[in-house]
């Protein structure tokens, strides 16, 4: 029996390094933490840029500077783009990658529409 469990011990510990190759590459730590900076990065210029134009156009939908038209769809774009920024931000606290890829990817488009409406503002005077 003694016999036996060296046999075993032996098998094992050769079969075991051929096992490493099943295993995916871990990441470095450097990495991790130099994607999570730029993740981090990410996710205030949104929120400060989405923070920029909403302040801008509140400012002219208060002075009513907007039609009630355009002021409907800056508040529709509004409440979705702090969807998808509140989305990703929780992602992120997560540590949830797709989730939070997802959620900047959802808020991109809206972002820029945003500051579409203010750069239009500015031009047209709101109507």
């Amino acid at each position: 029996m003694k016999y036996v469990a060296c046999i075993f011990a032996l098998v094992f510990a050769v079969a075991l390094p051929g096992c490493s190759a099943l295993l995916p590459a871990l990441p470095s730590p450097s990495s991790v933490s130099q994607q999570t900076k730029i993740d981090e990065r990410a996710l205030l210029s949104a929120e400060l840029s989405y923070k920029a134009a909403r302040t801008l156009m509140e400012a002219a939908v208060d002075s009513g500077q907007v039609t009630p038209g355009r002021a409907a769809k800056f508040f529709r774009i509004n409440g979705a783009l702090n969807a998808a920024l509140v989305r990703a931000r929780s992602a992120y606290d997560a540590a949830n990658a797709p989730s939070y890829d997802a959620a900047l990817d959802e808020a991109g488009p809206l972002l820029f529409e945003l500051w579409d409406m203010v750069a239009s503002q500015g031009g047209k005077n709101g109507r």
